[in-house]
């Protein structure tokens, strides 16, 4: 395994868990055009999914009737959207997103070439990775959350009433549309899968590269995530926060508490855990690199492991 580390990264003190997306008081998430709080800025609940606490409820993708591909939404407004991802678009112009990877998205996905990839993208948000990968040659193909497999939320006591999910849906509706209003000002031809990695259908067929871009730590399983994404791509590109302390071994650290009340974030991962869990499932040639990247006018660390199976291997039959 190879580890890199970009120019101009630092490790950061145990202070950097005070920054804008954990802080347990009132707190912020990465996904809106502005600081907003939680429950004030994305969406992603679904009542069906869902029992009394909030709590995700597991459903196969032969219970779920809707098409493959999703039909393109018809969004003509920068008023009815939600950015995740600061972007410069070609008719509405710059829009500011929570996250910026303008100036470092080539380290956020690991250098990797997608040239002429078929490329299964995990997450979207408002689709900044999946237009920049689409016109750096890539076909991509995204799986987005649907209104059947909501938000993996914590099941916090008390802390998902009814308005806090009520203003979630809100959100998720408003990043949908940001999603394709992009979608249609960049003319795009990627295609959008509403379902969960959870439950990948094997109708999607086969990737070159997965991309898992900050995630995992939102997933109540994420190794499931890594292995449902092993089994049909042969690259895998994974990002996730940096946590310097977790560093140096295949550790994870629980984030909710009762006291923090955080219930969109489960894990806090490290790079170890994630290549040493890839070379169980046959990805056993790995690169770990180090960076940072704005978010809220700070800088905040993320690595990324990219890993491949050996030319010569076959599939996993995991």
């Amino acid at each position: 395994m190879t580890v890199l580390e970009a120019s101009g990264a630092t490790d950061t003190s145990p202070g950097m868990r005070s920054s804008p997306d954990r802080n347990p008081a009132g707190r912020r998430v990465a996904l809106g055009n502005e600081d907003m709080s939680v429950g004030e800025s994305i969406d992603a609940v679904d009542g069906p999914a869902r029992d009394g606490t909030g709590a995700l409820e597991a459903r196969s993708m032969s219970q779920v009737s809707a098409p493959l591909y999703a039909t393109p939404h018809v969004v003509t407004r920068l008023d009815q959207c939600v950015f995740y991802h600061s972007v410069d678009l070609p008719r509405s112009g710059a829009v500011k997103g929570t996250w910026d990877l303008r100036a470092g998205v080539d380290r956020y996905l690991g250098g990797v070439s997608f040239v002429g990839k078929r490329v299964l993208e995990i997450g979207p948000a408002t689709g900044y990775l999946t237009f920049h990968m689409e016109r750096a040659g890539a076909e991509v193909v995204a799986i987005e959350l649907s209104e059947a497999f909501g938000w993996d939320y914590v099941p916090q006591v008390d802390a998902l009433t009814p308005e806090v999910l009520r203003k979630r849906q809100l959100g998720m509706d408003r990043l949908r549309n940001g999603f394709w209003l992009a979608h249609a000002e960049f003319g795009s031809s990627a295609q959008v899968h509403y379902g969960s990695a959870y439950s990948i259908p094997a109708e999607l067929g086969s990737f070159d590269i997965a991309v898992i871009g900050c995630v995992l730590l939102h997933c109540r399983d994420p190794l499931k995530v890594v292995e449902n994404c092993a089994r049909v791509a042969r690259t895998l590109v994974i990002v996730d926060r940096r946590w310097p302390d977790l560093e140096g071994g295949p550790t994870c650290r629980l984030v909710p508490t009762r006291e923090n009340g955080i219930w969109d974030t489960w894990w806090d991962l490290s790079s170890s855990l994630l290549t040493q869990f890839l070379a169980v499932l046959g990805f056993s040639d790995a690169t770990v690199s180090f960076h940072e990247q704005e978010k809220l006018h700070a800088m905040v660390p993320l690595f990324t492991v990219v890993a491949s199976r050996p030319s010569s291997a076959s599939k996993t039959s995991c």
